[in-house]
């Protein structure tokens, strides 16, 4: 008896030592790196919010393409070079956006760091608020300067 006591003493010794903390509000592990790429997907969502099509195409890799959520080639494609253009003509069409965000999850795969996240919003055209909520994943790769977007703006 003493001995399955000591081994479950044990156990809950060595479970509790590997706990892992996480970023406030989040299952996100708390690391540097972790609390960086937040940051940056909050500038981002800051630049959607106040329709600065110049900073959000900044944030976009020279390497950026996005199928627009379908598998075939389609004209819902579009590339670097395409993106500024459409930022602009979709940002025209919106009065007003607003939208808050919540990470669910960084997965770093190689050089790739998928993000997961859900956001609701609600956009302005005229004087007509339109709702939308729904999950996205943005695609980031690490820079010297800090993180670019490759996918899912």
């Amino acid at each position: 008896m003493k001995k399955i006591s000591i081994f479950f003493l044990i156990i809950l010794f060595f479970i509790g030592c590997s706990s892992v903390k996480m970023i406030d509000g989040t299952s996100i592990e708390d690391t540097t790196e972790n609390r960086d790429i937040i940051s940056f997907m909050n500038k981002y969502n800051e630049n959607l919010i106040s329709k600065n099509s110049d900073a959000l195409f900044a944030m976009a890799s020279k390497d950026y393409y996005d199928n627009g959520g379908t598998a075939t080639t389609s004209k819902d494609d579009f590339a670097y070079t395409q993106l500024k253009e459409l930022l602009n003509s979709r940002f025209e069409k919106v009065a007003e956006i607003q939208q808050t965000i919540k990470i669910t999850r960084v997965l770093k795969v190689e050089k790739q760091i998928f993000v997961d996240y859900e956001y609701n919003a609600k956009f302005r055209i005229q004087n007509e608020w339109t709702p939308k909520k729904d999950i996205n994943q943005m695609v980031l790769v690490k820079t010297a300067d800090g993180y670019q977007i490759i996918k899912g703006m």
